[in-house]
């Protein structure tokens, strides 16, 4: 579970660093001294860190098959208590 934390943590600096980025580069854009292709990269690689941030924050908050709390009515495995 620290691991999972740790990583969350992580990805979330490399997304922040991706979306500035973005904006450095788009701001170079302005001045002329980029292109469209370097801020379609920028962005393409934003993307793909958003979609691992996202897969990890998925695993963060799957259900573990040895945790039997009850929440409610429902087993944090899924099942549901009768």
């Amino acid at each position: 579970m620290l691991a999972l934390k740790k990583q969350n943590v992580l990805i979330d600096d490399v997304f922040f660093n991706y979306n500035t980025t973005v904006a450095a580069e788009e701001r170079k854009l302005g001045f002329g001294e980029s292109s469209q292709f370097l801020v379609n990269s920028r962005e393409s690689k934003l993307i793909d860190a958003e979609l691992k941030r996202n897969a990890v924050c998925n695993n963060f908050f799957r259900p573990r098959p040895n945790c039997s709390i009850p929440l409610g009515g429902i087993l944090k495995t899924g099942r549901v208590v009768v």
